[in-house]
């Protein structure tokens, strides 16, 4: 067997990721209209490290 066709797929990845803010309380019920404020960002599959591969050659 050839390692020719062989390589190495080891990685790791970010697949998921939140991050939030929730207004304070004193500055929502201001509002009279609701009871909670969150703002929030979400990913999925953000980032992913891998080795670099060299296949063939010497």
């Amino acid at each position: 067997m050839t390692s020719f066709y062989m390589k190495d797929a080891t990685f790791i990845r970010l697949k998921t990721a939140e991050i939030g803010y929730s207004l304070p309380r004193n500055v929502v019920a201001r509002t009279r209209t609701f009871s909670d404020v969150r703002f929030y960002v979400s990913g999925f599959n953000i980032l992913t490290w891998a080795k670099s591969i060299k296949l063939g050659g010497s």
